[in-house]
């Protein structure tokens, strides 16, 4: 505040505000947040536990351009991440078709690998080879489960 009284130069105080509670001190404002707490958990637990429920990872050799005639073998490896373990797995490749995957089970924390080759032929020519890869599986309450479809180029 300033007092402007006659005689007095001008001057400035500053107020000091007490320290302000934290809002999670005062009464009944963690209940009021906990809806929303809760939604938020809820949707990372989903996420968790759904997002990457079936993992697949494609590699190939050769990894880089190919000619007429050769082959290229693929790699695939398919992870249940889920917390139960799948059924009806299978593994479908755009340019290779359906893929044999053994055992149509997958445990929890599983991993099966499997390996098919394509031979270049003249509708792949001139290139690149593209080609996309995707599992599918059911939960034991019969839900659909997948992987992220995987596009790969050589």
């Amino acid at each position: 505040m300033r007092n402007l009284e006659r005689g007095n130069r001008d001057v400035l105080s500053i107020k000091r505000q007490p320290p302000q509670p934290s809002s999670l001190n005062e009464p009944g404002s963690l209940t009021r947040k906990m809806p929303a707490l809760i939604f938020i958990l809820c949707i990372l637990f989903y996420l968790s536990n759904t997002a990457i429920a079936l993992q697949l990872t494609k590699t190939s050799v050769p990894a880089t351009s190919v000619n007429f005639g050769a082959s290229v073998t693929y790699t695939y490896k398919i992870t249940n991440n889920n917390a139960v373990s799948l059924n009806s797995l299978s593994l479908y490749d755009d340019r290779l078709g359906l893929i044999p995957i053994g055992s149509p089970n997958l445990a929890i924390n599983e991993v099966r690998t499997v390996t098919a080759t394509h031979i270049i032929n003249a509708t792949d020519m001139p290139g690149p080879l593209k080609n996309n890869a995707q599992a599918f599986a059911r939960d034991p309450n019969n839900n659909p489960v997948s992987s992220l479809n995987l596009r790969s180029k050589i």
